[in-house]
Parts: structure tokens; sequence; C-alpha cells
């Protein structure tokens, strides 16, 4: 469902899918968020709010191991803290991940000020899978 354009039916008050479409919103928890990225409205599935403050910021069992995501992406707040260490600039962020948009990035970043020693867990682990990996390779 990521990434893909969709063609919705809209029946009375409600939005009807098609059977894989469904079983698949399923497997996302079953919910959708919606928002308008200043040309378009996206609609994604909500994922489980990790933080009333963070709107663009969610969890999703199936993704990532749980970890925080920007909502309706597989991209991780802990990705958009690496890239930022790595660009120091929101800018070049949207550059590496177009799909993105400056609220999202902003979003993400805070999220991190909030919650570094989550995040941090997240990063301090994905480099000791990485180290792992490399050297068994």
């Amino acid at each position: 469902m990521l990434n893909q354009i969709l063609d919705l039916e809209v029946k009375g008050d409600a939005i009807v899918l098609d059977h894989a479409l469904a079983k698949e919103l399923g497997e996302w928890g079953g919910k959708l968020k919606g928002y308008f990225d200043g040309q378009h409205l996206i609609i994604v599935p909500a994922g489980t709010p990790v933080d009333p403050r963070h709107a663009f910021i969610s969890q999703y069992a199936n993704i990532s191991g749980g970890e925080p995501v920007i909502m309706g992406t597989r991209v991780t707040v802990r990705a958009i803290v690496e890239y930022e260490r790595l660009y120091h600039s929101p800018a070049q962020i949207l550059r590496a991940l177009p799909h993105l948009t400056p609220e999202q990035i902003a979003d993400a970043l805070g999220y991190y000020a909030d919650h570094p020693v989550e995040i941090d867990a997240y990063i301090a682990e994905n480099e000791t899978a990485y180290t792992a990996g490399t050297q068994s390779a």
C-alpha cells in the first residue's frame, strides 16, 4: 500500500475498499489518517500514535520492529536523526527523501528532541547489528 495511488469509492459517508486493500489495511492497524501536503490529500495508515505532540510519528507492529516512524512510511525517526547528523540540514534530508515533507522531517527531529534516550537506543542497536553483520560477512 505504501507509495501507491489508490482508486477509492465513497458511498454515503464511507470509503469503500477492495478486499485485498482492506486486508492490508488491517495489517497496518485498521485506521487511516489524512493530511494535506499543499497539493494533495495524503491518506495513510494511522498506526499507533506515540506522542500527541508529534502528529506525524506513529508505530506499526509490522514495520521496523515497532520503532517510531513517519506516519504511513517505513522511514524511522532513527533514520531521520542519522541523516541529520550526516547532512546537518533538513533541506539535504528532503533531497535524500523527497517523498517526505518539511513538516514530517521537523516532527521527526522534534520527536527525537523529546525522546533522545529511546531513539539513541535504536541507533545503538542498529549500529551493533550492522557491525555484527559486517564481521560475519
